[in-house]
């Protein structure tokens, strides 16, 4: 019986000996019996394995050659090389790739024989029954013996076979590699994944472009320049292409470069030393440094030169101050400093440095005064300083203005010489005082004598209006002096006699005055800080009660004294308790809407207005008294007049005879002659009042020259208009006494108030007014056509108008803000303009 083995034509299988055949080619052969093939799928899977095992050793360099450059490119190592070998190792890479790849395509697969062969082999079979089993008969297929001799042979064989295995694949070469460098590229990937797992992809894409010379994506510079914070200017773009001319800034400014799409490291070279930039990433570096030298500066990125600049520096220069004049003082001794400061950025700080003159050993006395901020250029500053109290009163000093700019430099002015003004006291136990004081100043050895002395004077409260406040600060003298005998107790109880005097000569109003100072002084920091709106309204509302007690303190002393108030003109440069309400309330709109420069300017010319306001005018009470009972009087005259001049006027319109709609003719048909005229002679109370009304005028302009003032020519002329008056209504001429009548109170006005300013300009403002305010209006603001020499005009205070578009752009902002429907990305920045305003 002859059979054929599936597989090669000659049949040979490959695996085992040649089997006799007969016949002429494959003849079929009969069936295999049930269940002859049960081995077909493990067969299949040790193909499979034979696979893997036959193309693993060309396999894993591909692997290894992948995870290599996996891991160099999560590295990000590729893009921070130059471009062209960036570019070559990518080529590496990419033949690397391609030899592995085709010694893969030459290999020759295992067949379905050799996979029998495996199986055969691994489940420990003799005598190849899987073999045997994919046999067919060559001959002898149409003999019945043949086929049932066939078929039994099948059915012993396979039941014969058993359960059958398959080895796992045997793809380990630990002969080849005894190092296991096999592990190393995984442990690379490893920790290239733990370094840039977040930007894997970016980091893929950057390995896989490099960056080749004569690209469209060169490196891009930028350079900014930041001014000192002395200057007040904003920070400066260079260009990358200077124009010839050197760039000057000024010292202290800071450089900020940044470079995008760079690979090579760049720096900065200045004075043939370089400084190397701050990579920020793969693509962008970055450097920021201090301008210290003058001298060429240049950018470069590898060996390529960026930009190239003359850098020349420019050192701040001092500021120039000087006094516009000897300091002049008021009535109560305070001085007014004025000066004048130059700078090219802006003042930080005024200083008055007194000393005594013939002791230079002495600590001189510091006064700080007002400075023009950062305003640059020329700029007048004035203040009212009150040195009275201080111990070198009415010695001999020198006056040295010093000034500091923004830039920390400090300049000292020509120094003058003069004599510290002392406070004049009116009240005799206050004088009592201060020469107790004065005494102890002189000699501290006489402490037992001024405590007696003083002790006199507390004995009779009375003297002093029972002023409890006195009395109590002159028994803690009293008791200082006589039981502390320390080299401290005789400079304090000097000061407080100083307040003990002030108080009873001025009451509370010094006190309250302190008030208003601190006050002010708070809001002013807080505006130059930039506190937020809450805390400058509650400033602001503090601000306003103290004026309100400065301006009632000053009330009752007047009261006290007897001075009369001054008229209220409103022709005439004045200042009321109102205009000081308002420039408060303007204030305030002006820090809401973010003018806090011209809010503070308007706080800086309300102090102004404050230094000047006393009790009444300057000089003894008597005069005050007299200058005030005065112009009272023209006031009283003037309304009297007014009054005359109406009944005068409706007496005429009601002797007007009515209108005849035809003349009638004739000899008498001519028109009435004198019509609103009386036949008869006028009233006489309204005579008498009329000529009353003129003796009083002739009192009052002989009491203004007993002041050693001119009488304003125009109330001479008021006077003859009443004379004039009283004879046309004597005589019964109503029409032509109207005339003289307006006259008269039109000339009696403006007499008023020539005489009101003649005695402002002499003897001082009052509580109520001022006078002349050099060009300023009541509110402290410039007039047209005025000159201010306390202002520089570096900062203008808004209009009403602009102030109330400011709040109408405020209310806009605030709307849009709280829209929910805009973009994130505009309610963000809305919010952001509107922290300055909250």
């Amino acid at each position: 019986m002859a059979i054929r083995r599936p597989g090669r034509p000659d049949g040979r299988n490959g695996i085992g000996t040649d089997v006799p055949v007969s016949g002429h080619g494959r003849a079929p052969g009969p069936a295999p019996v049930r269940g002859a093939r049960p081995h077909a799928l493990i067969v299949a899977r040790a193909r499979l394995i034979l696979t893997l095992e036959t193309a693993w050793p060309r396999l894993l360099p591909l692997l290894a050659l992948i995870l290599v450059f996996a891991a160099i490119a999560l590295s990000d190592l590729l893009p921070r090389l130059p471009g062209w070998l960036h570019a070559g190792i990518l080529a590496l890479f990419a033949a690397g790739t391609a030899g592995l790849c085709a010694r893969l395509a030459v290999l020759r697969w295992p067949d379905r024989a050799a996979a029998a062969r495996r199986v055969e082999h691994d489940s420990g079979l003799t005598h190849r029954p899987l073999q045997v089993l994919e046999d067919r008969l060559a001959a002898g297929t149409g003999d019945p013996a043949t086929r049932a001799l066939w078929t039994e042979q099948l059915r012993r064989v396979a039941g014969g076979i058993g359960p059958l295995s398959v080895r796992p694949p045997a793809i380990g070469f630990p002969w080849r590699d005894p190092f296991r460098i096999r592990f190393l590229p995984v442990v690379l990937l490893g920790i290239a994944l733990a370094a840039g797992w977040q930007d894997a992809p970016d980091r893929l894409a950057r390995a896989l472009l490099p960056h080749l010379p004569g690209g469209t994506d060169g490196p891009v510079l930028q350079v900014w320049i930041t001014p000192p914070a002395y200057t007040g200017a904003p920070p400066l773009l260079l260009p990358s292409e200077p124009d010839g001319h050197p760039l000057t800034v000024p010292a202290g400014t800071t450089l900020l470069a940044v470079i995008q799409g760079g690979r090579a490291p760049a720096r900065l070279i200045r004075d043939r030393q370089s400084q190397p930039f701050e990579r920020l990433d793969v693509g962008s570096q970055r450097l920021e440094t201090a301008l210290t030298r003058s001298g060429p500066l240049s950018i470069r990125l590898g060996r390529r030169r960026l930009a190239l600049w003359d850098v020349a520096l420019e050192d701040p220069t001092p500021p120039a101050i000087a006094f516009a004049g000897v300091p002049e003082s008021d009535a109560d001794g305070r001085l007014r400093f004025e000066i004048i400061s130059r700078d090219d950025y802006g003042i930080s700080k005024t200083e008055a440095v007194i000393r005594r003159t013939g002791s230079p050993e002495e600590e001189p006395l510091v006064i700080d005064l007002p400075a023009s901020g950062p305003h640059p250029g020329e700029a007048r500053q004035s203040a009212w300083i009150d040195l009275t109290g201080h111990l070198w009163a009415g010695m001999t000093v020198t006056i040295e203005p010093v000034a500091t700019n923004l830039a920390g430099l400090k300049t000292a002015g020509p120094a003058i010489q003069m004599v510290l003004p002392e406070r004049e006291f009116h009240h005799p136990v206050a004088r009592a005082v201060i020469v107790e004081r004065h005494r102890l100043i002189a000699d501290s050895s006489s402490r037992e004598g001024v405590a007696r002395n003083l002790a006199a004077i507390a004995s009779q409260p009375a003297a002093y209006g029972n002023n409890l406040t006195a009395f109590l600060a002159l028994a803690t003298s009293i008791s200082r002096l006589s039981r502390d005998q320390s080299d401290n107790a005789v400079p304090s109880v000097v000061d407080m006699l100083w307040q003990t005097a002030l108080g009873i000569e001025d009451g509370d109003r010094p006190a309250a005055r302190r008030a208003v100072d601190e006050a002010a002084e708070a809001l002013e920091r807080a505006l130059a800080e930039g506190a937020s709106q809450a805390e400058i309204e509650q400033l602001t509302n503090q601000l306003r009660q103290a004026m309100e007690r400065y301006l009632d303190a000053l009330a009752r002393q007047a009261m006290e004294r007897g001075v009369p108030p001054i008229p209220v003109d409103p022709d005439r440069n004045g200042i009321t308790a109102e205009d000081l309400d308002g420039m408060l309330n303007q204030m305030r709109e002006l820090s809401r809407t973010g003018s806090t420069e011209a809010a503070r300017r308007l706080l800086g010319d309300m102090r102004q207005l404050l230094d000047g306001l006393r009790v009444g005018p300057s000089g003894s009470d008597a005069t005050a008294r007299k200058a005030g009972k005065a112009l009272q009087d023209l006031d009283d005259i003037a309304k009297d007049q007014r009054q005359l001049l109406d009944e005068t006027f409706r007496r005429s319109q009601r002797a007007q005879p009515p209108v005849p709609q035809l003349p009638p003719p004739g000899p008498g048909g001519e028109g009435r002659q004198g019509e609103g005229r009386d036949a008869k002679p006028g009233d006489a109370a309204t005579v008498q009042r009329q000529d009353a009304l003129r003796r009083r005028l002739d009192a009052v302009m002989k009491s203004l020259g007993d002041l050693d003032m001119d009488v304003p020519r125009s109330l001479g002329q008021s006077g003859q208009a009443m004379g004039d008056a009283t004879r046309q209504l004597r005589n019964g001429d109503l029409d032509d006494a109207v005339d003289a009548q307006t006259e008269a109170l039109t000339r009696l006005q403006e007499g008023a108030r020539a005489a009101t300013e003649t005695l402002s300009r002499r003897m001082g403002p009052g509580v109520v007014g001022r006078g002349p305010m050099n060009g300023r209006d009541p509110l402290g603001r410039p007039m047209p056509g005025g000159s201010d020499p306390d202002d520089d005009h570096s900062v203008k205070i808004p209009a009403q108008a602009d102030q109330q578009k400011a709040r109408d752009v405020l209310m806009e902002l605030r709307r849009r803000a709280g829209q929910a429907d805009r973009p994130d990305v505009e309610r963000g920045y809305l919010q952001r303009l509107l922290k300055q305003f909250f």
